[in-house]
């Protein structure tokens, strides 16, 4: 049982490496460690591989360096900021709640609630401010996620549409009123075609449909 556990952390530790490394695996950074521990037995290969996961995570930072945006999407809530923040960062990869400023003695009626959230989605930062009911949203402005696959179509489709309404042509509204496409990274590229056949059968196949199905835009460009 405890080998059964040591060996699918192993695996867990060498996905990690490979990465934050671009690519190198564990047992090639642990090689180059000037005093690399044992490798005998499990315990030891965790020790090494665990070592190996910080100095590629390392090497990752140093060579990427965080790049300020200049230009971020400011998002207008009634009352519902922190709320959404944290709903947003639990669909994406690399998100989180940076921080959570408060209403000031400024604004007496409001002294102590939440005045504006900054979250990030997928390393992309974002704001979204309590401000009343004063400014809806409505579709003019949209949040674009690139699919890479039908899965996660359809996760992100299903978590969206909670308390939302689906869309045609891949668009949703959020619980909170917020508009999204829920896109795969296949049909932008099909509709970009240079060969308008296939472009124009891939946007006949979308004004049928809401949520995207990726086969069934392929069965409409073969068959054009």
């Amino acid at each position: 049982m405890v080998r059964r556990i040591l060996e699918e952390e192993l695996q867990v530790i060498e996905e990690a490496v490979r990465r934050h490394s671009g690519g190198a695996t564990a047992q090639q950074i642990a090689d180059s460690l000037q005093e690399p521990p044992p490798r005998r037995t499990l315990q030891y290969r965790l020790k090494y591989l665990a070592e190996a996961r910080h100095i590629a995570t390392r090497r990752r930072s140093n060579a990427m360096p965080r790049v300020r945006q200049k230009i971020t999407t400011f998002l207008w809530f009634d009352s519902q900021a922190e709320e959404a923040a944290n709903f947003y960062t639990s669909l994406f990869d690399d998100s989180r709640v940076v921080d959570v400023a408060r209403y000031t003695e400024a604004n007496p009626s409001q002294e102590g609630s939440v005045m504006m959230v900054t979250f990030e989605l997928a390393g992309q930062q974002f704001y979204a401010l309590n401000a009343g009911q004063n400014a809806p949203f409505n579709e003019s402005v949209s949040l674009l996620v690139e699919c890479e696959t039908q899965e996660e179509v359809d996760r992100l489709w299903s978590r969206l549409t909670e308390g939302g309404a689906e869309l045609p042509c891949g668009w949703l509204k959020d619980r909170f009123g917020l508009a999204w496409q829920i896109t795969p990274k296949r049909l932008l590229d099909l509709v970009r075609s240079p060969d308008r056949k296939v472009a124009a059968a891939a946007m006949r196949a979308m004004f049928e449909m809401k949520k995207i199905v990726i086969a069934d835009i392929e069965k409409a460009v073969k068959s054009a």
